[in-house]
């Protein structure tokens, strides 16, 4: 079993939506077997957008995926609580191959994230980020946290916009690679059809499917970044891990 988070101590990056479409892609495509917990108290915003989601569906009279997958509320986030919910993680692994987790935009010692690390329930964190210095800073620093805890970290660049010049990007993964941080060159664009949901037609950002012709056609950074992301988490000790390139 692996428990995996797209993470960043920054609000608005993202991650909610990468943590609901990796759990998507790995269900429907890969027909993994995976549990979400939406530790992000207390808006909530992955189970309550899950519970929209399954009322518009009901609504327009479709089936429901035999293999949906569940979504938790994790409502108490003290200490001793998630201790709880640790162990009780542990005990599913065989039961279960994927747990993501959608922890709030916050990095402190008291923060759920940094529990799961104490606990060493946490094997990789994803960070989206864009370029912009404090951001870039800010995921290095936590990268580095990540990767003296053992737990595995992977950068990659969000809401890539192809129409800025190229070398404002290619430089990122070389500053990221200079600091022995693990970067992705799978970019994201900046698209409108990665917020596209069940009111939008567009289940993009969708719990229920992983709409992959779609999403090849029109942001296939996505589906090159989730197989980097398997490939990594799910690699032997004694492998070595390159990024695509």
């Amino acid at each position: 079993m692996k428990v995996v988070t797209f993470f960043m101590s920054k609000g608005g990056t993202g991650k909610t939506s990468f943590n609901i479409m990796f759990a998507s892609y790995l269900t429907y495509i890969l027909g993994r077997r995976v549990l979400v917990l939406d530790v992000d108290f207390p808006e909530y915003n992955l189970y309550f957008y899950r519970e929209r989601e399954k009322d518009d569906y009901l609504s327009k009279d479709k089936e429901l995926p035999e293999n949906i997958y569940p979504i938790e509320q994790v409502q108490n986030v003290s200490e001793n609580h998630i201790r709880n919910v640790v162990s009780n993680l542990k005990r599913l692994d065989g039961a279960v191959d994927y747990v993501i987790v959608d922890f709030p935009g916050s990095f402190t010692s008291s923060d759920a994230i940094c529990r799961f690390i104490e606990e060493e329930a946490l094997d990789m964190v994803v960070m989206p980020v864009e370029v912009d210095g404090m951001v870039m800073s800010s995921a290095r620093s936590m990268a580095k946290v990540f990767k003296e805890t053992g737990v595995k970290c992977m950068v990659f660049l969000n809401r890539v916009d192809y129409r800025q010049n190229e070398s404002r990007y290619a430089n990122v993964g070389e500053w990221f690679d200079s600091e022995g941080v693990t970067f992705s060159r799978n970019r994201v664009k900046g698209a409108a059809v990665l917020t596209k949901d069940m009111k939008d037609n567009g289940f993009v950002r969708s719990s229920l499917c992983f709409p992959m012709k779609k999403i090849m056609r029109e942001n296939p950074g996505v589906v090159g970044l989730f197989e980097e992301v398997v490939r990594y988490v799910e690699m032997g000790e004694q492998d070595s891990f390159e990024p695509d390139r």
